[in-house]
């Protein structure tokens, strides 16, 4: 990815995690929540976090690719 062709008028960041809850697990971190939902209204945000590198960290990459 060539960065200089991207705008990223605002960066988020901070931890991205699993919150497991009684109903199973769901992605979570207000940094991704906030870049989630400014991505929806059409900003294009920089997130900026560390993600393990296990099959769980593998599908928090995978789910912030996908949206």
């Amino acid at each position: 990815m060539n960065f200089s062709e991207n705008n990223y008028p605002i960066v988020c960041f901070g931890e991205i995690l699993w919150d497991v809850l009684p109903t199973g697990a769901v992605p979570g971190g207000a940094p991704m929540n906030v870049a989630y939902h400014l991505k929806k209204l059409g900003i294009n945000p920089a997130l900026i976090t560390r993600v393990g590198l296990d099959d769980e960290g593998k599908k928090l990459i995978q789910l912030i690719e996908r949206n």
